[in-house]
């Protein structure tokens, strides 16, 4: 919140433009796996060891890239609620300032997991079941029990963590192999 110099208050959750921000960052987020898709689907016709990966990875692209890449975009068409996006109150029990987007329903979140667990199959197997199913669980959860309407902010916090755990402990967290040569 900030104060102007004729003392009205500012907030960034008030403007407009500011509320397009989080959808816009989701579908550029998945237009960025749709781009993946389509190269893997482009690329491995046949089972090949991923070059750019870090760690060997084989992989093998086939029509099922390219309808998950279909699926990805169908998302982006029905992101919906751009301007619904609001702050939760915060009330005496719960001092939380939650971003809730009250438009995000259940079933595309529904579509939305199904699609990014395909992906990550496809174009990210090494990492499908601990990077794909629970960091998308663990959100989804959420979203439909005790966080209904922050599935986005959930999402992005999971995320950020994974990232941030995967980067510094490589070797624990399946970015890389453990001594012995084990692939985790």
């Amino acid at each position: 919140m900030k104060t102007r110099k004729d003392k009205t208050v500012f907030r960034l959750c008030d403007s407009r433009i500011a509320l397009c921000f989080p959808p816009l960052i989701l579908a550029v987020n998945i237009m960025e796996a749709v781009t993946r898709d389509i190269e893997v689907g482009m690329t491995y016709r046949t089972i090949a060891q991923d070059a750019t990966a870090d760690v060997s990875v084989l992989l093998m692209g086939g029509p099922w890239n390219f309808m998950n890449a279909a699926a990805g975009i169908l998302n982006i068409i029905t992101i919906t609620g751009w301007f619904g996006i609001c702050l939760r109150k915060v009330t005496e029990k719960d001092k939380s300032k939650d971003m809730l987007w009250p438009d995000m329903l259940w079933f595309w979140i529904a579509a939305y997991d199904i699609w990014n667990f395909a992906y990550t199959y496809n174009c990210l197997p090494h990492h499908a079941w601990y990077c794909g199913l629970a960091l998308l669980l663990a959100p989804t959860l959420c979203a439909f029990t005790v966080g209904k309407g922050a599935w986005l902010q959930h999402r992005a916090q999971t995320l950020a963590l994974w990232c941030m755990f995967a980067q510094t402990f490589p070797g624990i967290s399946g970015c890389g192999t453990i001594p012995g040569g084990l692939l985790l």
